[in-house]
C-alpha cells in the first residue's frame, strides 16, 4: 500500500480584534493607578498630562479623582481644582460637590456660594450633599440673603425633609443669629437626629435663648441620651 503524502499548510493565526473601548479602558485604569499612587504635587500634574495626551479629559470618573486631590487631599489647590471643573464639558455634580466643600473649609468660604451659582448657571443639578456644603459656606461667611436662596433651593430640589440638609440649615440660622427661623425648621422637620437637637439648642445658648419659653421646651424635651451640649454650659448660659 502506498501512503500518500498528507499536505500540510502553515498555521494561520487570526489577528486579535482591536477595541477601542478596552484601549480606553485600559488607559484609565492606568491613569486611575497612577493617582492612587500619588504623592507629590508634580507627580499630580504629570498624570493630569498623561490624561490630556490619552484623551480622557471628559472622563468624568477621572476628572472627580483629580479634583479630589485638588480639593481634600494635603496636595489641596483650589484654584487648580476650579479649572479642571470649570473647563470640562462634562463635569458631574460630584466634582462641583468637592470644589464647594474645599471652599467652604477654606480662608475664602464664600467662594464656595459663587462656585454653586455658577453650578446653577451650567444646568449642573444639586445633589443632597451640595446643600450642607453651601450652606456651611453661608454660615462662615454670615451670607444670610444668600442662604436664604440656597433653603428655596433646597425645596425646589424636593430636599426640604432631608435631615442633614435641614441639620445644616438649622445650624447657618444659629451662625447668622437667626434663632426663630432656626427654631422654625426644627419644629418642621418630620424626622429629627440628636444633631437636630444639637444644632437647635446651640443656637439657642449663643444667642442667649434659653431663658426664654422656647428655649425651655426645648431643653427639657431633647432626648439626653447622645446629646453633644454639656449640660454645664447650658445651665451656665441660662443663668446670665
Amino acid at each position: 500500500m502506498v501512503r500518500l503524502p498528507i499536505p500540510t499548510t502553515n498555521q494561520v493565526f487570526l489577528p486579535k480584534p482591536t477595541n477601542c473601548n478596552t484601549d480606553f479602558l485600559s488607559k484609565t485604569r492606568q491613569c486611575l493607578t497612577l493617582l492612587k499612587l500619588c504623592c507629590s504635587a508634580k507627580h499630580l500634574t504629570q498624570i493630569h498630562a498623561q490624561v490630556q495626551v490619552s484623551g480622557l479629559q471628559n472622563d468624568t470618573h477621572l476628572l472627580s479623582e483629580l479634583v479630589r486631590f485638588r480639593t481634600l487631599s494635603p496636595l489641596k489647590n483650589l484654584t487648580y481644582a476650579r479649572t479642571l471643573v470649570y473647563n470640562s464639558s462634562h463635569s458631574a455634580p460630584i466634582s462641583w460637590n468637592m470644589l464647594i466643600r474645599g471652599y467652604a473649609s477654606s480662608e475664602t468660604p464664600r467662594e464656595a456660594i459663587l462656585v454653586f451659582l455658577d453650578m446653577k448657571r451650567r444646568d449642573v443639578r444639586p445633589s443632597k450633599l451640595t446643600f450642607p456644603f453651601v450652606l456651611k459656606a453661608c454660615a462662615e461667611s454670615f451670607a444670610l440673603e444668600e442662604g436664604r436662596q440656597v433653603q428655596v433651593e433646597v425645596v425646589k430640589c424636593g430636599l426640604d425633609s432631608d435631615v442633614y440638609v435641614n441639620n445644616n440649615l438649622i445650624h447657618f440660622y444659629g451662625s447668622c443669629k437667626k434663632t426663630y427661623d432656626a427654631h422654625k425648621v426644627f419644629d418642621e422637620m418630620c424626622d429629627r437626629s440628636v444633631v437636630s437637637w444639637n444644632a437647635v439648642i446651640t443656637a439657642c445658648v449663643e444667642n442667649f435663648w434659653l431663658g426664654d419659653a422656647i428655649g425651655a421646651q426645648l431643653f427639657w424635651g431633647c432626648p439626653v441620651q447622645g446629646l453633644h451640649t454639656p449640660f454645664s454650659k447650658i445651665l451656665c448660659d441660662n443663668r446670665l
